[in-house]
């Protein structure tokens, strides 16, 4: 798929859609990418884990920290504004996933994590887990 000329394109600032594109006749180049099999190794690892993994690894604590980051990063940039609610609902949220966290460091079953797995690939709609 190539829509660089609707959006310029990812060197020009636009979508991910870009003039990089690969096709059936591409011919690998081992020298182009000299850490493939490495990277092959470490995320055959990853899918390994996760596949073996009793309860989903949603890590919230990560995304909570992620987000802390990027308010401290985006505060100084207006200056008028109030972070008061983002920093409050950050809060909410980090102490959710200590929450969520500390109830799958209790899960040792399939049978126990069940509940846990369908509430965290759930939609808003559902009630909340209370486990």
């Amino acid at each position: 798929m190539t829509w660089t000329r609707e959006t310029g394109g990812v060197f020009g600032g636009g979508s991910s859609f870009s003039a990089i594109y690969h096709t059936d006749f591409d011919v690998f180049d081992p020298k182009l990418v000299p850490n493939l099999e490495t990277d092959l190794r470490i995320a055959a690892l990853g899918i390994g884990a996760r596949d073996h993994a009793v309860t989903l690894p949603i890590q919230f604590s990560g995304i909570a920290s992620w987000i802390e980051d990027a308010l401290k990063a985006d505060e100084p940039k207006a200056p008028g504004a109030s972070f008061a609610d983002a920093h409050a609902a950050l809060a909410k949220f980090t102490a959710e996933a200590m929450r969520v966290e500390r109830a799958r460091a209790r899960i040792r079953s399939a049978t126990q994590a069940g509940p846990v797995n369908l509430w965290l690939m759930a939609d808003t709609q559902r009630p909340a887990y209370r486990g």
